[in-house]
């Protein structure tokens, strides 16, 4: 049964991603992005990263990756040490090496192994690391880290969280230090190789998170699950998700461009473009009346007195068109499915 309302609250928010472990065959050294299947990992996110032997990016200043063993002198000049090249030079050939200039791959001072980045993906699924948000969401190549092509045996990304998440998080990835991937796999996530009991995904303490709360002009909710096409889901959502819809419909909604400051905010702004684009979680108060104050009541009425009844559920936007045209306000319309029980409450 479809029921037509006007008014509600909408709260949008998304789902943050597990923490992945990525093999040194995922790099795109070329476009120095990583290949990621993993979707939960957006334009803009800050990330935590690292690994056993350090990183592939030069962040200690010296003009070379800061991965253990990464590079190596051969007669005065310096080698990044991968693939054939760093067979040949770690092979002790004489003939290659020159009697009287050994070859040595000495430690790296300063070695960092572990750091928080902003990262930008791409079209081709392939994260790229960038030192501040502002440059992770234009995707410059110019002011993306340059990703070395050396061996760092693993890296471990995972949603840059507070230090209390880093700290619970840190028996699972020190667990990997002489973990590698598997020669078929690139990429597995991280719950997948550890027995370790893992923290919830958060974001990070200096971070706004990615919660938005805008208000519905109309909406249509439709109860039963049976007249429901969840074609529009495409892949974001996984088959257990599908098989959880209960309901569906379509809402309009606006948010208000100054919901955290009195100027408008760039960053949200563009995240709130990006969780629509993207596709999002969210809880949703579809209000069929509101409260009242003029609503009189006698012993003995069978009317309920001063009462809201609503519509409560979850649900996962799919797809959404976006009006920025307004001063003051962002509009938008979207598709939606249900998951879960659609509660009807009387408050």
């Amino acid at each position: 049964m479809p029921v037509l309302g006007a008014g509600g609250v909408l709260e949008l928010r998304r789902e943050l991603p597990e923490p992945v472990v990525l093999s040194p065959e995922a790099a795109a050294v070329h476009a120095s992005a990583l290949s990621v299947d993993t979707e939960g990992f957006w334009t803009g996110d800050k990330v935590w990263v690292w690994g056993p032997l350090g990183l592939p990016f030069d962040l200690n200043g010296d003009g070379l990756p800061d991965v253990t063993g990464g590079w190596g002198m051969f007669y005065g000049s310096r080698y990044l040490l991968y693939g054939e090249r760093g067979e040949r030079l770690t092979s002790g050939d004489a003939k290659w090496f020159g009697p009287e200039d050994p070859f040595r791959a000495p430690e790296i001072d300063g070695l960092v192994d572990r750091t928080e980045l902003y990262v930008y993906r791409d079209s081709l699924d392939r994260l790229s690391f960038y030192r501040t948000l502002n440059g992770a969401l234009g995707g410059e190549l110019q002011d993306r880290l340059t990703l070395y092509n050396v061996d760092f045996r693993l890296l471990l990304i995972a949603p840059a969280g507070s230090s209390g998440y880093q700290q619970r998080l840190e028996p699972a990835y020190l667990a990997l230090s002489a973990f590698r991937l598997p020669a078929d796999r690139t990429e597995l996530p991280l719950p997948a190789i550890t027995d370790a009991a893992l923290p919830e995904p958060e974001g990070p303490d200096d971070d706004r998170p990615w919660l938005f709360i805008a208000e519905m002009d109309g909406w249509s909710l439709e109860l039963d699950a049976a007249d429901i096409d969840t074609s529009a889901m495409g892949e974001r959502f996984s088959e257990s998700v599908r098989a959880q819809v209960s309901g569906g419909g379509r809402l309009d909604f606006f948010v208000n461009r100054h919901q955290h400051d009195q100027e408008t905010d760039a960053t949200f702004l563009a995240r709130l473009l990006i969780i629509l684009e993207q596709g999002s979680t969210g809880e949703a108060v579809f209000h069929v009346t509101k409260k009242s104050s003029n609503l009189s009541y006698q012993a003995g009425d069978r009317r309920l007195p001063t009462a809201n009844v609503a519509y409560k559920a979850k649900l996962l936007l799919t797809n959404c068109v976006t009006d920025t045209s307004a001063e003051d306000v962002i509009r938008g319309s979207a598709r939606f499915v249900t998951v879960g029980r659609i509660r009807l409450d009387i408050s």
